[in-house]
Order: structure tokens, then sequence, then C-alpha cells
């Protein structure tokens, strides 16, 4: 019932999208504000054209002194203008002499343009000053969005407009780990590769190399299905964790593959050694498995699926390898 309550007040309030805004960027406050002018324009036509409900930014409140100047030279200029806007008063039911002091302004100099010191000086100073930044050297007036419904076409129109950006920290952060993951893989694709030079190295055997590196493969293999059928997404850390999979498994194969020429006296202990690793490795790292916290939780989970398919299959080794008689 609260949470319903919070979401009621939160619909009433001007709330707007977290993680998307746009940023005008100027050498100086007047030319970030001639800027976001453009911003500005630019979000009225996106809401007109419906692709999204509603902005906030500095223009709406202070616009750049050359705007100021503009507007000040075209309503002075502007013919029968207090005829007009006296007729407007008159048939919106407002006394006529209630805009005596505007009209008595306009027979006057234009004031100096206001700046965002006056602004933020004043009582509304708690819209604007969050959103003025310096970024560097330069200065940056923020504007927030809310309800986009094409983010693509907003994005067209703020990245038409030269000093003005528009960010997406969900679509960054969602690309930024899209690359991060598919290079992950490479590099553990990379990894399996050098380690396969190694034990080539080592054996100087084809058939002695893939039989000690074949099970890992497959154990990592079983990991990431056993993820799978349980729901558990296979993210960075599960990634990384595989990694480690495949060291422990390629280590099991290595042992193995030692006894091949003394396997009668030297394969108890090597599977009593291979038994006491698996265990360590379960109690060091599958008890993570328990853990509330999701890292955690998914590190224990990868360590102890992927170690225990890792020590059932580190057997194959000792089937794939050449028998003494043979070639290898």
């Amino acid at each position: 019932a609260m949470l319903e309550e919070d979401e009621q007040v939160r619909e009433r309030v001007a709330r707007f999208d977290q993680g998307r805004f746009i940023v005008a960027l100027g050498d100086d406050e007047e030319q970030a504000l001639l800027v976001d002018d453009l911003v500005g324009d630019a979000l009225h036509e996106a809401t007109a054209a419906g692709q999204l409900e509603a902005w906030h930014g500095v223009s709406i409140l202070l616009p750049s002194a050359t705007r100021q100047q503009a507007v000040a030279v075209a309503v002075r200029s502007a013919p029968d203008l207090r005829a007009r806007l006296e007729r407007a008063l008159a048939d919106g039911g407002f006394h006529e002499q209630l805009f005596a002091p505007f009209f008595a302004l306009l027979d006057q100099p234009p004031p100096a343009p206001l700046t965002f010191d006056d602004l933020a000086g004043s009582a509304a100073a708690p819209l604007v000053r969050a959103m003025r930044m310096e970024v560097g050297d330069r200065v940056g007036l923020l504007t927030v969005v809310r309800g986009v419904h094409d983010p693509a076409g907003l994005a067209a129109r703020i990245e038409a407009i030269d000093g003005a950006m528009y960010i997406d920290q969900t679509a960054l952060m969602t690309a930024a780990m899209r690359a991060y993951r598919v290079r992950t893989v490479e590099l553990l694709a990379l990894g399996l590769l050098a380690v396969l030079l190694v034990l080539a190295a080592r054996y100087r055997s084809l058939r002695v190399t893939l039989a000690v590196i074949a099970p890992a493969v497959l154990a990592a293999g079983v990991t990431v299905a056993v993820l799978a059928l349980v729901g558990l997404p296979l993210d960075l850390i599960g990634l990384t964790a595989i990694l480690m999979i495949l060291s422990i498994g390629v280590d099991y194969g290595v042992f193995l593959a030692e006894t091949r020429d003394d396997l009668d006296a030297a394969l108890p202990a090597t599977l009593l050694g291979l038994l006491v690793c698996w265990l360590s490795t379960v109690l060091g790292f599958g008890v993570l498995a328990l853990s509330e916290h999701p890292t955690m939780h998914t590190i224990g989970v990868v360590a102890a699926v992927g170690v225990t398919a890792s020590l059932l299959l580190a057997p194959a080794t000792l089937a794939l390898l050449p028998a003494p008689s043979e070639p290898s």
C-alpha cells in the first residue's frame, strides 16, 4: 500500500526520467545559453511531435542575452501592441490599467539582460542552481526530460545542435557492458589458446595436449548448461569464474597426464590429490553459493558446479591418452 501511495505521489509531481538528460556546452555562460536556446526550441518541437512528454531546463526561465535583446526589440517595435494587449485584457475581464507599469517600461530603454547570477539570487534559485555545472574550463547547462517515447528521434534532434549532447546513461551502460562482455569472451578464448600452446610445448603431442584440455573445456560447457537450467544468467562475474574452472580443469588433466608412464603406482595418489583439491575448492568457493549477495552467489554456484564437473570429467584424460606402446 505504501509503495502504491508513493507511486501515486510521484505521478502527481514532475518526475523526470533517470539517466536521460541534455547538456548544452559553451566556452562561457552566454555561449552555453545560446546553445541552450536551440535545445529548448528542439524540445518544444519534440514535445509537439510526441517524442517526449515534458522537459525542464534553464532556457525556460533564462534565455540567452542575445535572445532577450531580440525579444525586447520585437516587443517595442510591434505595431499597435498596446491596443491589442488592452483589448485582450478587457476581453479577459481584467482592468485596463492593470498592466500600466508594463506599458510604461516599454516607453523606456530596455533593461540589461538577465544573467544566471541574477536568477540564482532570486526565489527561482532552487529551480536553476543545480542546472549549471563547470565542465573543465567550459560551462554546461543541464536539461532533464520526462516520458521519452522516441529516444532515437530525440537524440537526432539534439545531436544536430552544435555544442549539445543527449546523454542516455542506461543505454551507455548497456553498450559498455555488452562491449566488456564481448572483450571478456575474447580474452577467455585467447587465454585458452595460450594454455593450449603451453601444453603443446610441454608434451609435444597433439593427442596428449587435447587429452589434457578437452575435459576442462567440457566441464566449462557443463557449467554453462547447468547455469542455464537453473535460470542463473551468465554475467561478467560468471565468465570470470568460468576462466577459473578452465584453469582448475586443466590442472586436473595435467596431474593425470603426468601419471601415464607409471599409471599403476601413481594413479591412486593422484586421484586422492584431485579429491583433496576438489574438496578445498568447493569449501573455499562453493560456500559462496549460500550468500544472498548476487555476485558472491554467482561465483559460488559456478565454482561448485564447475569444479565438480572438472573432477568427474578428469578421468576422461586417461581414456584419451595414448597407451604407452602407442605413438603419441
